[in-house]
């Protein structure tokens, strides 16, 4: 299994989740080894046919599956890095899952190099899959299967979003993520589908300044895209409510991709659930520390090492706003997922 701080070089080496989706990379086409042991278990699986159906066809997530024969062409292993948290990327080896191969009706002389399991039912996933033969056409149509769960706000809107998120079972924080662009990024998509029992996301395209101070951000926000989580400031009464900020801090948590988010999410839901109005679950240990996504992220991220951990921690709060407090709240996270 690779380290933390693996996970981190690799995010590095390579490129972040939103560099790769919105731009135009090519990825080339030298052939290198196929993954080792601790590159696979981060950013590719090994299918076979004793894992096949549990891990591609009877979950929801879009999934690219490569065919090799011991070899991988480069431009497959940056693809799956650049695609880290928002497509599942597994690996087939032609050499020895006869049975496999037998059935998904998968012949090397007539196939491609990969194919693309859509977003969806399992139903889906059986009908609807595609053939593709390079890493960028697998990518966009993985990409574009995620459905989009995030709600578009105006400020306006925040109350009766605020409203609905504490009236769920269990209430849900109202996360806001604020971008330049009208249409939700993969990645937001992503972690909206993977933490919607626990977080309702929205997204706020390209806020006023007094849209910012609405949100009690003007003392965090310095650039887009970023991640705020809103408290009420004024308990459960939801007349004229003033909102304080929990932002996503890229100084103390780096980069704004998916591994970083998840570990941000994680300790906003550990650190502030009580904090939230309605049935919030606090008194349950499985929704304070979000076992069902635990269960999943665990198999691509360290996920344990990022609720025990107590080394090399930073301050992730600071200037929270009252939230009931006249102190400063610094609450710590690791360093490295």
């Amino acid at each position: 299994m690779a380290t933390c701080s693996g996970v981190v070089l690799l995010l590095i080496l390579f490129m972040t989740v939103e560099e790769v989706l919105s731009s135009q990379y090519v990825f080339s086409d030298q052939t290198t080894p196929a993954f080792k042991d601790y590159e696979m278990f981060q950013d590719i699986f090994p299918l076979t046919a004793g894992n096949f159906s549990d891990l591609v066809i009877k979950r929801p997530d879009p999934w690219i599956v490569i065919f090799h024969t011991g070899m991988l062409e480069r431009s497959w292993k940056s693809m799956a890095v650049s695609l880290r948290g928002v497509v599942w990327v597994g690996m087939v080896d032609l050499n020895n899952n006869e049975q496999l191969l037998q059935e998904i009706g998968y012949s090397a002389d007539n196939d491609s190099d990969a194919r693309v399991y859509k977003h969806g039912t399992k139903k889906t996933k059986l009908k609807s899959w595609r053939r593709v033969s390079d890493p960028n056409t697998a990518r966009s149509t993985a990409v574009s299967s995620i459905p989009d769960t995030t709600l578009q706000l105006t400020s306006d809107d925040l109350e009766d979003f605020l409203i609905d998120s504490y009236m769920s079972k269990p209430s849900r924080f109202p996360a806001v993520f604020i971008t330049e662009e009208k249409e939700s990024s993969a990645m937001m998509k992503a972690l909206s589908l993977r933490f919607q029992k626990y977080f309702s996301f929205g997204r706020i395209v390209q806020p006023s300044a007094s849209g910012l101070r609405g949100l009690g951000m003007e003392k965090f926000y310095k650039d887009m895209p970023t991640l705020l989580v809103l408290m009420a400031s004024g308990g459960e009464s939801m007349e004229s409510p003033q909102f304080n900020a929990i932002p996503f801090d890229k100084k103390a948590m780096g980069e704004f991709n998916y591994p970083n988010i998840l570990a941000f999410l994680f300790s906003v839901n550990r650190e502030f659930r009580h904090l939230i109005p309605g049935d919030n679950g606090s008194d349950r240990r499985e929704t304070v520390e979000m076992d069902d996504v635990v269960e999943i992220e665990s198999l691509r991220f360290d996920v344990k090492g990022l609720h025990h951990s107590t080394e090399s921690k930073k301050v992730l709060y600071e200037e929270v706003s009252d939230l009931q407090m006249e102190e400063t709240i610094q609450k710590r996270i690791p360093d490295e997922l």
